[in-house]
């Protein structure tokens, strides 16, 4: 009989979400805002003293809250890598075929998937009273899922993202660095936009911001002419189609 190695398997799986699941992320953010909630209570008290020894304090509770995040980020992906590897555990890709190579095709995703973006929504921390950074995971046209979050990046994407906004008269002439350069939604879609990417799907553990010149307002801009990306949010699901300038 087969049914012992497949409930083994599927035991295994099971652990392995488990797992993923005791990951403290959500504890990690907490404690990452208290520490900033500190780092402002003393630059409040102290402002304009001088004196030396506060302003060493808030410097370590800032540094401190920062490498919290950053923590807080790698769990996000952890959990994200761990649920995938008991997803392959439990339903493992058939062995490749060894007969004639055929040039790789990209799998073919739904145009909508609200089953994946209930599954993401779920693995990404709860952003306590609505404070701290906005996660995300999105999932490109290959299946890929790749960890997000807001604020800058290593690579200057942001930095990119807020030339194309002012150049492309996105923005006001005198917002030289609007803060939609570093939201999730506007750095997946101008990734998107820079790699010639058609669709992507995005979850996150924020609402989109429907400012003047926010993320619901910018995102058809931002992406080119055929492009989608489909994002979940707190709200539900929102599809964004291209109907910007072309790439040049």
């Amino acid at each position: 009989m087969t049914l012992g190695p497949v409930s083994a398997v599927e035991e295994a799986a099971a652990g392995v979400r488990a797992a993923a699941e005791r990951l403290p992320a959500q504890e990690i953010t907490v404690a990452s805002d208290a520490l900033r909630d500190c780092h402002e209570a003393v630059v409040t008290a102290t402002e304009g003293s001088g004196a030396e020894e506060p302003a060493q304090a808030a410097a370590w509770l800032a540094s401190a809250a920062e490498r919290l995040t950053e923590v807080a980020q790698l769990v996000a992906e952890l959990r994200t890598r761990l649920h995938r590897f008991a997803d392959h555990l439990a339903n493992p890709s058939p062995p490749a075929r060894t007969s004639t190579p055929v040039p790789p095709t990209r799998q073919t995703r739904s145009p909508v998937d609200r089953q994946w973006g209930q599954r993401a929504r779920a693995r990404l921390p709860v952003r306590p009273n609505g404070r701290g950074p906005t996660l995300g995971t999105y999932v490109d046209q290959d299946g890929i899922e790749h960890s997000v979050r807001s604020g800058a990046e290593e690579d200057g994407l942001d930095q990119e993202l807020a030339y194309f906004m002012w150049s492309e008269g996105l923005v006001r002439p005198d917002m030289t660095r609007p803060d939609g350069s570093r939201h999730v939604e506007l750095k997946v879609a101008y990734r998107m936009r820079v790699s010639n990417t058609p669709h992507a799907e995005l979850a996150i553990n924020n609402e989109i911001d429907k400012e003047l010149y926010g993320c619901h307002r910018l995102l058809p801009r931002v992406l080119a002419p055929g492009q989608v990306l489909v994002v979940h949010d707190d709200l539900g699901t929102h599809v964004y189609r291209g109907k910007g300038g072309r790439q040049r």
